[in-house]
């Protein structure tokens, strides 16, 4: 079965996805660790009430995970 055409490219067409958004994901979540960690002032800024940018991009993360 793995000889197969079909299986052949059923497995570059799950390579080709897997790659790029493991790459995107980690590059995502990097942004969020330096921005933590160099621009604080940044992520401090008040988006609603006590909500600021860092909570709002903390809470992205979770729904990127999921998604």
């Amino acid at each position: 079965m793995q000889a197969t055409p079909e299986f052949a490219d059923l497995r570059h067409k799950l390579r080709r996805f897997v790659f790029p958004m493991s790459a995107a994901f980690l590059i995502w979540y990097l942004i969020y660790v330096l921005l933590a960690s160099f621009a604080p002032a940044f992520m401090a800024i008040p988006v609603v009430g006590n909500i600021n940018v860092g909570l709002v991009i903390g809470l992205l993360q979770f729904v990127t995970t999921f998604v």
